[in-house]
Protein backbone atom coordinates (compact mmCIF):
# COMPACT_ATOMS: atom_id res chain seq x y z
CA UNK A 1 0.00 0.00 0.00
CA UNK A 2 2.89 2.64 0.77
CA UNK A 3 4.37 1.49 -2.44
CA UNK A 4 1.17 2.48 -4.11
CA UNK A 5 0.67 5.46 -2.17
CA UNK A 6 4.14 6.69 -3.41
CA UNK A 7 3.82 5.81 -6.75
CA UNK A 8 0.74 8.30 -7.33
CA UNK A 9 1.72 10.74 -5.66
CA UNK A 10 5.06 11.04 -7.42
CA UNK A 11 3.03 10.80 -10.59
CA UNK A 12 0.53 13.45 -9.07
CA UNK A 13 -2.31 10.58 -10.01
CA UNK A 14 -4.99 12.09 -7.31
CA UNK A 15 -7.68 9.62 -8.53
CA UNK A 16 -5.04 7.12 -7.83
CA UNK A 17 -3.82 8.28 -4.34
CA UNK A 18 -7.15 9.26 -3.21
CA UNK A 19 -8.53 5.28 -3.86
CA UNK A 20 -6.24 4.72 -1.03
CA UNK A 21 -8.53 5.40 1.37
CA UNK A 22 -11.97 5.35 2.87
CA UNK A 23 -15.10 7.03 1.72
CA UNK A 24 -14.30 8.94 5.06
CA UNK A 25 -10.57 8.88 5.28
CA UNK A 26 -8.47 11.99 6.02
CA UNK A 27 -5.08 12.80 5.52
CA UNK A 28 -3.40 15.18 7.67
CA UNK A 29 -0.63 17.25 5.96
CA UNK A 30 3.12 17.87 7.11
CA UNK A 31 1.46 21.40 8.17
CA UNK A 32 -1.31 20.36 10.02
CA UNK A 33 -4.10 20.58 7.24
CA UNK A 34 -6.76 18.05 6.94
CA UNK A 35 -8.48 16.64 4.25
CA UNK A 36 -11.89 14.70 4.82
CA UNK A 37 -12.88 12.01 2.11
CA UNK A 38 -12.05 10.83 -0.54
CA UNK A 39 -13.43 13.19 -2.95
CA UNK A 40 -11.61 16.76 -0.89
CA UNK A 41 -8.15 13.98 -0.77
CA UNK A 42 -8.46 13.76 -5.30
CA UNK A 43 -9.19 17.44 -5.39
CA UNK A 44 -6.27 18.76 -3.78
CA UNK A 45 -3.94 16.74 -4.70
CA UNK A 46 -1.34 19.20 -6.19
CA UNK A 47 2.08 17.53 -5.39
CA UNK A 48 4.21 20.99 -6.83
CA UNK A 49 2.12 23.35 -4.63
CA UNK A 50 1.80 21.36 -1.79
CA UNK A 51 5.49 20.73 -1.77
CA UNK A 52 5.92 24.17 -2.33
CA UNK A 53 4.03 25.03 0.76
CA UNK A 54 5.99 22.49 2.63
CA UNK A 55 9.54 24.03 1.66
CA UNK A 56 8.18 27.42 3.28
CA UNK A 57 7.11 26.19 7.03
CA UNK A 58 9.57 24.64 9.47
CA UNK A 59 9.03 20.58 8.86
CA UNK A 60 6.97 19.34 11.38
CA UNK A 61 6.71 15.55 12.52
CA UNK A 62 4.41 13.37 11.99
CA UNK A 63 3.47 13.15 15.23
CA UNK A 64 3.35 17.64 15.72
CA UNK A 65 1.18 17.73 12.59
CA UNK A 66 -1.23 15.57 14.23
CA UNK A 67 -1.03 17.21 17.53
CA UNK A 68 -1.74 20.08 15.33
CA UNK A 69 -5.17 19.07 13.76
CA UNK A 70 -6.52 17.47 16.80
CA UNK A 71 -5.38 20.43 19.64
CA UNK A 72 -8.50 22.37 19.00
CA UNK A 73 -10.65 19.50 19.84
CA UNK A 74 -8.55 19.64 23.35
CA UNK A 75 -6.80 16.89 22.31
CA UNK A 76 -2.89 16.89 23.48
CA UNK A 77 -0.88 14.80 21.93
CA UNK A 78 3.29 14.21 22.99
CA UNK A 79 5.35 11.36 23.21
CA UNK A 80 7.74 10.32 26.30
CA UNK A 81 11.18 9.32 24.67
CA UNK A 82 12.46 6.81 27.47
CA UNK A 83 16.38 6.36 28.76
CA UNK A 84 17.53 3.44 30.18
CA UNK A 85 14.59 2.89 33.01
CA UNK A 86 15.51 0.36 35.92
CA UNK A 87 13.05 -2.71 35.18
CA UNK A 88 13.80 -6.52 34.76
CA UNK A 89 14.36 -6.35 30.67
CA UNK A 90 17.17 -3.24 31.21
CA UNK A 91 19.02 -5.87 33.86
CA UNK A 92 18.66 -8.62 31.56
CA UNK A 93 20.42 -6.60 28.70
CA UNK A 94 23.02 -5.25 31.15
CA UNK A 95 23.54 -8.55 32.75
CA UNK A 96 22.05 -7.89 36.22
CA UNK A 97 20.98 -5.16 38.13
CA UNK A 98 24.66 -4.29 39.39
CA UNK A 99 25.86 -3.92 36.06
CA UNK A 100 23.32 -2.11 34.85
CA UNK A 101 23.96 0.99 37.96
CA UNK A 102 27.42 0.67 36.62
CA UNK A 103 26.77 1.15 33.30
CA UNK A 104 24.69 4.14 33.98
CA UNK A 105 27.08 5.75 36.08
CA UNK A 106 29.15 5.56 33.68
CA UNK A 107 27.21 6.70 30.65
CA UNK A 108 23.86 8.74 32.21
CA UNK A 109 24.82 12.47 33.14
CA UNK A 110 22.53 12.16 36.11
CA UNK A 111 24.31 8.94 37.57
CA UNK A 112 21.70 6.57 37.47
CA UNK A 113 18.85 4.46 35.65
CA UNK A 114 15.59 6.13 35.87
CA UNK A 115 13.12 4.34 37.76
CA UNK A 116 9.51 3.14 36.75
CA UNK A 117 7.77 5.85 38.75
CA UNK A 118 10.02 8.54 37.21
CA UNK A 119 8.55 7.18 33.86
CA UNK A 120 5.20 7.23 35.41
CA UNK A 121 4.91 10.61 36.84
CA UNK A 122 5.90 12.20 33.46
CA UNK A 123 3.37 10.25 31.65
CA UNK A 124 1.05 11.47 34.59
CA UNK A 125 1.90 14.61 34.33
CA UNK A 126 1.12 15.10 30.85
CA UNK A 127 -1.88 13.72 30.88
CA UNK A 128 -3.09 16.05 33.41
CA UNK A 129 -4.91 19.26 33.30
CA UNK A 130 -1.60 21.11 34.28
CA UNK A 131 -0.19 20.03 30.93
CA UNK A 132 -3.62 20.80 28.92
CA UNK A 133 -1.57 23.72 26.82
CA UNK A 134 1.20 21.18 25.95
CA UNK A 135 0.85 19.18 22.76
CA UNK A 136 3.21 17.77 19.90
CA UNK A 137 6.34 17.71 22.28
CA UNK A 138 8.52 14.53 22.79
CA UNK A 139 9.67 14.82 26.53
CA UNK A 140 12.86 12.82 27.39
CA UNK A 141 13.14 10.65 30.38
CA UNK A 142 16.19 9.70 30.34
CA UNK A 143 18.80 11.60 33.43
CA UNK A 144 20.46 13.90 30.44
CA UNK A 145 21.47 11.15 28.20
CA UNK A 146 20.81 12.46 24.74
CA UNK A 147 23.41 14.38 22.98
CA UNK A 148 21.47 16.05 21.00
CA UNK A 149 18.67 18.34 21.03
Amino acid sequence: MYAELLRTWNSTDAAGFASAFTEDGEVIGFDGSILRGRDAISADHRTGTYVGIVREVVPLTADVAVARAVAGDGVSLNSLLTGQIATERLYSLRGGPEAAEEAARQTIPAGRPGTPEEMAAAAVFLCSTRAAFITGEAVRVDGGAARAV
